[in-house]
């Protein structure tokens, strides 16, 4: 019984780190992520949904050194992220305002983030 417990429970640790693509690295205010209360450190992933409250701020730094910053009352869900292939990420801005910093690499050919909002 011990066993299968500890199997289960590593099992659940291990599908966690994978699926995770990020972290909450700044939070000013109270938020929510899946209507949960969301604290500093978090893990974020593909299909999460993170609000805002008023006059609260959440800063995300995903794996690959992206950073996005939702305001104040803002609300977004992370559809896809994509670490390899900018062009294949999608985070829908549901309300309020978001800033994305995006390193780009010295070989890549995509869009900023300002070119593609013509």
């Amino acid at each position: 019984m011990i066993k299968v417990f500890f199997i289960l429970f590593f099992s659940l640790i291990i599908n966690v780190a994978q699926s995770s693509i990020g972290k909450v690295t700044f939070l000013r205010g109270e938020a929510t992520l899946n209507e949960k209360l969301l604290k500093l450190d978090d893990p974020v992933a593909e299909k999460d949904k993170i609000q805002t409250n008023k006059n609260s701020i959440v800063r995300i730094t995903f794996h690959n050194n992206s950073k996005i910053t939702l305001g104040p009352e803002g609300e977004i869900i992370i559809k896809v992220f994509n670490e390899l292939n900018r062009n294949n990420s999608m985070i829908q801005l549901l309300k309020g305002a978001l800033r994305a910093v995006v390193e780009k690499d010295e070989g890549d050919k995509t869009s900023t983030l300002k070119e593609m909002l013509k």
